[in-house]
């Protein structure tokens, strides 16, 4: 599972943060590079362009699945995250009746919110309607014999990250609803995802 990208959205449904983790990035860095060292500047400069193309293309996109989150936060069909899911930790040797022996719960603090192009949309609704929102390749359930505890590190380090830069008593901050733009913040979020993204 990989992430594509992480958003932030306020109370009153401001957007906050955004910060892509595009697969198209290490492609236009590994081409821009290349072309300091070819002869043919006209042909790198067009792979340069395709490539950038493809990369805002893929950043407008994150963008609209953030937004479109909203519609799933705000539905009042959107499932509550107090069921915890379970899954079998042993099964009886009888496999013509499949009797589960024993199950472990567990408790996840997000929902998938939807599947769009491919992408899978999580969400996490902190006490204080902080909307927190990740973009991945796959759906969490491929995870769980590895990880028992899915995404839930990942939106609890993302929540830390968030309440570390907003209760920093040296940043001046007039309410809750003001566009993040630190780069502290922003290494701390790209570290949150590339430790996962890695190991993933």
């Amino acid at each position: 599972m990989t992430i594509f990208f992480v958003s932030l959205i306020s109370r009153d449904n401001r957007p906050l943060y955004i910060q892509p983790f595009s697969p198209y990035e290490k492609q236009l860095d590994q081409t821009s590079s290349s072309s300091t060292t070819t002869n043919n500047n006209e042909l790198t400069s067009d792979e340069i362009s395709f490539v950038e193309e493809r990369n805002v293309n893929e950043l407008l996109k994150y963008n609209f699945l953030s937004h479109m989150s909203l519609d799933i936060f705000e539905s009042p069909f959107t499932p509550t995250i107090t069921t915890a899911s379970t899954i079998p930790t042993s099964t009886n040797n009888n496999t013509a009746t499949g009797t589960i022996v024993g199950l472990n719960s567990i408790h996840k603090i997000y929902n998938l919110l939807f599947v769009q192009d491919g992408i899978f949309i999580f969400g996490y609704e902190t006490n204080t309607g902080l909307k927190i929102v990740v973009g991945a390749s796959r759906k969490e359930n491929e995870l769980e014999m590895n990880n028992q505890d899915g995404l839930n590190r990942i939106f609890r380090e993302i929540h830390k990250a968030y309440l570390s830069l907003i209760c920093n008593p040296f940043k001046n901050i007039d309410s809750g609803n003001d566009e993040i733009v630190n780069s502290v913040f922003d290494k701390k979020i790209k570290k949150i995802v590339d430790t996962w993204n890695s190991s993933h």
